[in-house]
């Protein structure tokens, strides 16, 4: 586990990010994971992984699109202080959002950190207002970025709260990525564990946590809780 190698990555990115200049000013600000002391001192490190930013209010105003991050010197420093000083929501107006509710739920009794399929949005969610092309781009410049946070961070447990809509974009990260039934009471596209040489043995992707609300599923995110306790 490495905190350095992990600005070490974020760095690369903002020198590589190779994308049209239309969609990088249209992208956000990207979301960098700054961890904690406690992270790296825990046995128990939970990682969430959500669709992407859609809005998390950076604390940093000045850097308000993916161009602009890789314009300024101190994009990567800028970014992770931003990461810090947003806490899990402490400050943003929708924290209690079903998505919050659900890291707040799912992370108690484990040290937690909280990232993203997509690095940045782009005028909102990425499947909504990118074409194909778009997409394409996005995944192949921020990809790799979500498999190095995992190696240097080294989560015991990695929750993707992404839903099916997402898998595609979940397959382009991790190539040999496979998913099976988690329970056998719950169909897989509901709930399933998520293989992969690049994940932890213990990795599920399940419905994001606004669908399960609107879709009266919410007792899903308590069995899960339930079953990070005591895995089967």
């Amino acid at each position: 586990m490495s905190e350095t190698g992990l600005v070490e990555a974020y760095e690369r990115f903002k020198a590589e990010v190779n994308i049209p200049r239309q969609l990088r000013r249209r992208a956000s600000a990207p979301l960098l994971v700054k961890p904690t002391r406690q992270w790296f001192a825990s046995s128990k490190r939970l990682l969430i992984v959500g669709q992407e930013t859609n809005g998390w209010n950076s604390t940093d105003r000045t850097i308000r699109s993916l161009e602009h991050f890789q314009c300024r010197t101190d994009g990567v420093a800028t970014m992770l202080e931003a990461y810090s000083e947003f806490d899990f929501a402490t400050t943003y107006p929708y924290r209690n959002s079903s998505f919050w509710r659900a890291f707040r739920l799912l992370t108690v009794g484990h040290e937690a950190l909280w990232t993203n399929l997509y690095r940045t949005d782009v005028d909102g969610p990425v499947l909504q207002n990118c074409n194909a092309e778009d997409r394409k781009h996005l995944v192949r410049t921020q990809g790799h970025l979500l498999r190095e946070e995992i190696s240097e961070l080294d989560p015991t447990v990695t929750l993707f709260l992404t839903g099916p809509r997402y898998d595609q974009t979940l397959y382009e990260v991790f190539a040999d990525a496979e998913m099976q039934a988690l329970w056998a009471d719950v169909p897989e596209r509901e709930v399933a564990r998520v293989k992969s040489t690049s994940l932890p043995e213990r990795t599920v992707r399940l419905y994001h946590p606004t669908f399960l609300q609107r879709s009266r599923r919410w007792h899903l995110l308590s069995r899960l809780s339930e079953w990070l306790e005591n895995p089967q």
